[in-house]
């Protein structure tokens, strides 16, 4: 599979992204924090979330899948 090389999360939905591997999701809830981070694995384990985009980049950067499941490409269409 090709990599992103793109250093920016690409935008796969209207609040979602992917991004080294990981998934960012933007929630709209009064009690959750703003952005979900995922990976793009079967498990889909959560790395965390955060009020910050720049930190859920992070922590993608930091929890980087290399050999991810879905990949932002499956979302093109």
């Amino acid at each position: 599979m090709k990599r992103n090389k793109n250093k920016n999360p690409i935008q796969i939905e209207t609040d979602e992204w992917w991004y080294k591997g990981c998934f960012i999701q933007e929630q709209i809830h009064p009690e959750l924090l703003k952005y979900h981070v995922f990976k793009d694995t079967i498990e889909q384990e959560t790395i965390g979330t955060t009020n910050s985009f720049v930190r859920a980049k992070e922590m993608c950067v930091d929890n980087e899948v290399k050999d991810y499941k879905i990949g932002w490409r499956s979302f093109l269409f």
